[in-house]
């Protein structure tokens, strides 16, 4: 089976810009981390949502680091992501399906269209 040209793209992307696995990037809270505008519980929500539709693995992409900022609130240091990059399995088509179901729902709250199966293995989750 030839690689999805996406899976190429987002591979590259995760090789590229600061990544780790998204549950213990998460679940570490000695900093502040979150996806996009979400608060602490949501992005750690999201995650484990992600998590149990039945993704292989959920990488939290482009890492920011964000010193305190008191003057608007934050005295602590924190961390952030727009992107989840997320390996889903080949098999069964009933996860791939609650998988780009989850994705649809998303992104149609961004204002995206959701994507289609097309036998790729990675799905991209923009957050802002």
């Amino acid at each position: 089976m030839a690689v999805h040209p996406k899976d190429v793209q987002y591979a590259e992307l995760m090789r590229r810009k600061p990544t780790r696995e998204a549950r213990a990037w998460i679940d570490d809270q000695t900093i502040e981390r979150t996806i996009g505008s979400l608060g602490v519980e949501q992005s750690t929500s999201f995650v484990h949502r992600l998590y149990a539709c039945g993704a292989v693995a959920v990488h939290a992409v482009d890492i920011r680091s964000f010193p305190p900022r008191p003057r608007i609130g934050l005295t602590h240091p924190s961390e952030c992501v727009h992107t989840i990059i997320v390996e889903i399995p080949m098999e069964p088509a009933a996860v791939r399906e609650k998988l780009f179901s989850f994705e649809s729902e998303h992104a149609i709250v961004q204002g995206f269209d959701g994507v289609r199966d097309e036998g790729q293995r990675l799905l991209f989750f923009k957050a802002e």
